[in-house]
């Protein structure tokens, strides 16, 4: 299995959703949430980037404010080393860019602090995040043997190629390529809405969506996983 096809935006959806028990948890430990959930994904997901936006918001019900707080809203953290022909776009005008040589619960974690320890300025509002996207992704496609570089798809406009890492005995596909820049193998969104937390999981690649595919057998081992954290799947395209 070495050719694949791309599924039309937006691909397929699976998505959940976090509801806090109890207390609303502080924003960095909504951000330690939705990170322990990318952890449960690492075996079938690598994120490559992140896209990270803020908003002010009310202290006690979480219930967004100002727009404009704090000053710096929009951040990217891009992992070093990328394939030139990935696309890596930030989601949002004029993000604050920065990089790490790999976008692991570390690295990420100090990044939201980081942002997150803005000021509003203003009084009865605290900065919050609204969302936490992973756009641009490596997802482990299960070959016997492979010494290719690129892999190929089918699309609607035509053969698309993209790059195959090896890292050990695991074959990774990355994405998304510029030609199509909107289709990474998988990509994951977080949205934080006042202790209710969404999941968003964007399928693009038919290596994961294939009834028999050991992708996708992978991604469902995965998805049970996070339903036993406390997640609750609330939709799927799978049947």
């Amino acid at each position: 299995m070495t050719k694949g096809r791309i599924h039309s935006f937006p691909g397929w959806l699976i998505a959940l959703q976090w509801l806090s028990p109890d207390e609303i948890p502080t924003e960095i430990q909504l951000a330690e949430i939705a990170l322990d959930a990318l952890e449960l994904f690492r075996e079938v997901v690598e994120p490559l980037t992140a896209d990270l936006d803020l908003v002010g918001t009310n202290p006690e019900i979480r219930s967004p404010q100002d727009p404009s707080c704090p000053a710096i809203r929009s951040w990217q953290l891009v992992a070093t080393s990328l394939e030139d022909e990935l696309s890596v776009t930030p989601m949002y005008v004029g993000a604050v860019i920065s990089d790490t040589p790999r976008l692991d619960r570390k690295s990420l974690l100090s990044w939201i602090v980081t942002a997150l320890n803005q000021d509003c300025g203003k009084a009865g509002t605290i900065t919050a995040w609204s969302d936490l996207c992973f756009r641009s992704t490596c997802a482990r496609i299960h070959l016997n043997s492979e010494n290719q570089k690129k892999l190929t798809l089918e699309s609607e406009m035509g053969p698309v190629e993209v790059p195959l890492r090896v890292a050990g005995n695991t074959h990774w596909v990355c994405g998304p390529v510029r030609t199509v820049p909107f289709e990474p193998p998988i990509s994951i969104s977080f949205y934080n809405e006042g202790g209710l937390i969404s999941l968003k999981i964007h399928i693009h690649w038919s290596w994961w969506t294939d009834p028999d595919a050991a992708g996708r057998r992978a991604l469902e081992t995965c998805l049970a996983q996070i339903v036993n954290q406390g997640w609750e799947q609330i939709s799927s395209d799978f049947e």
